[in-house]
């Protein structure tokens, strides 16, 4: 089962001590370099790894380099390309991403949904608005379904909820 299913948390970890590039090799312990390379550039991680003296060699940890919530996010989605699962659950998988490191997420997860079954969990209307289908959940049930163009439709909490939050993103200080 666990080799069909990957996950991305909210808050995932990283193992210390170990390279980045070790990181993402242990969701495929028989994955050639060049996988694993091409793992990182899909999810995006060749945009950061020029900072880092060794590159993806370096190690994580407080005797080698830190990275940010959402490069560790990024390193993450890597493992998750690499192990190439069928299904896919992502737990507010950008909730803790500046908005540079989002953007690079909502890019990555595009190309990492393509062919796949995905149950995607997030607040940020942002990561869902390109979905098949919306489930909209409130005190525990689901409440409303459809894409987003279907729930715009109609009076529905959804549309509320994305109203409102179009209206706030609108709101500036003078």
């Amino acid at each position: 089962l666990m080799d069909n299913i990957g996950m991305v948390y909210q808050n995932p970890k990283l193992f210390q001590g170990i390279s980045i590039f070790e990181n993402v090799k242990l969701a495929k312990k028989d994955a050639s370099d060049k996988e694993v390379y091409e793992a990182l550039k899909l999810a995006k991680c060749d945009q950061f790894i020029d900072r880092f003296e060794d590159g993806y060699d370096s190690i994580i940890g407080a005797s080698g380099v830190n990275l940010s919530g959402g490069e560790i996010q990024r390193v993450s989605i890597a493992r998750i390309f690499l192990k190439d699962p069928k299904v896919i659950i992502l737990d507010e998988a950008s909730a803790a991403a500046d908005p540079e490191n989002e953007f690079e997420l909502q890019v990555a997860f595009k190309d990492l949904i393509k062919n796949r079954t995905t149950i995607m969990i997030a607040h940020r209307l942002s990561s869902i608005r390109g979905v098949d289908e919306i489930l909209f959940v409130e005190n525990g049930r689901i409440i409303e379904r459809g894409s987003h163009k279907e729930l715009m439709e109609s009076e529905t909490s959804y549309k509320k909820f994305v109203n409102l939050y179009e209206s706030a993103n609108e709101w500036r200080m003078s």
